[in-house]
């Protein structure tokens, strides 16, 4: 990458930032934390004298209107998102927000394009898509080593321990395990098969008072008669993995959206022997996105995810959402 350091600016403190994105600018060389706002001033320089960015300000616009920044990471409640996004374009500033997008794909489309009208870059921060070890399984798959895919399971579970008025249990900002961690396993689903879904059947089982999903379990029917199963959940013990399954063979995958050095593997089983495909995990879960992102911005390419991606993702969590509350099928 050319020399010159993307300038970052950061809309808000929260935990996201700090143990991933942070870290990530600072290990991947090619960023410079410039400025961060949020709602508390005193928050602002708390959060910019500990790692290290230059100006701390009391309120999201003053980063955007801040000359010196050039892009920003949005890790704002789900809600906010879209009218962040809109706001960061309009000054000109490329955007890195976290996942997912927006609440629903006409709010995708909006944010789409709006980037698109003013000319900066839009990623959606499901980091793993850009990692190093997404990239050994596509070669792997593409390769044929399992034959042609026909199905594949994922999962994303925790046991949720957190206080009542925890942000991910709140409806109003766009709470509920599928919004929290099913849009990952919904994202693994279309990019083992390379296209959205046509139709969704999902079963949702809420928190009573909290009125958001504790656990979604979802099919997901494809072309060519390829299926899917994935399912997300605060109420359970399992954490992440991912196998697909073709006419010759299965991968499994044991950390497909967070690798870490020690924990992740690629498994490939075929013709009865089982071998561990080498995963180099060694960086932070985020440093290849953030990489591939600054080289971007610096060069004027195009991101590797078009935006279609991102509207694409937004219809299937829209439709597994639908399908979830209703209990029956529904198209994509």
């Amino acid at each position: 990458m050319a020399d010159r350091k993307v300038r970052w600016g950061v809309l808000g403190c929260a935990n996201i930032a700090e143990v991933s994105f942070v870290p990530a600018v600072k290990e991947s060389g090619g960023g410079e934390l410039v400025a961060i706002g949020s709602r508390s001033e005193e928050r602002s320089r708390e959060f910019a004298e500990k790692h290290g960015f230059a100006k701390a300000y009391g309120n999201y616009q003053a980063v955007l209107e801040d000359p010196e920044v050039e892009a920003v990471y949005i890790p704002l409640p789900n809600t906010l998102h879209l009218e962040w996004i809109v706001k960061a374009a309009e000054a000109g500033k490329h955007v890195f927000c976290e996942k997912p997008l927006t609440m629903t794909a006409d709010e995708a489309r909006k944010a789409v394009e709006a980037c698109e009208r003013h000319g900066v870059l839009l990623l959606e921060a499901f980091v793993w898509r850009y990692h190093r070890q997404t990239r050994r399984i596509r070669e792997v798959l593409d390769r044929g080593d399992i034959g042609n895919i026909r199905h594949t399971d994922a999962r994303f579970h925790f046991k949720f321990n957190g206080p009542k008025d925890n942000i991910r249990l709140r409806p109003e900002v766009g709470g509920g395990a599928l919004m929290d961690v099913g849009c990952y396993v919904l994202s693994w689903a279309r990019w083992v098969m390379g296209e959205p879904p046509l139709e969704i059947a999902a079963t949702s089982i809420m928190y009573e008072l909290e009125g958001v999903d504790k656990t979604t379990v979802a099919t997901l029917r494809f072309s060519k008669d390829r299926t899917a199963n994935v399912s997300c959940s605060f109420g359970m013990v399992g954490g992440q993995g991912a196998v697909v399954y073709g006419d010759l063979g299965k991968l499994e995958v044991t950390q497909p959206f967070h690798p870490r050095q020690g924990g992740a593997k690629i498994l490939l089983t075929r013709k009865g022997t089982t071998e561990e495909i080498p995963v180099d995990a060694s960086v932070h879960p985020f440093t290849d996105a953030v990489t591939t992102f600054q080289e971007c911005v610096v060069t004027g390419a195009p991101l590797p995810i078009p935006a279609s991606d991102l509207i694409d993702q937004a219809r299937t969590v829209e439709a597994c959402r639908k399908a979830g509350r209703s209990g029956s099928w529904v198209q994509v």
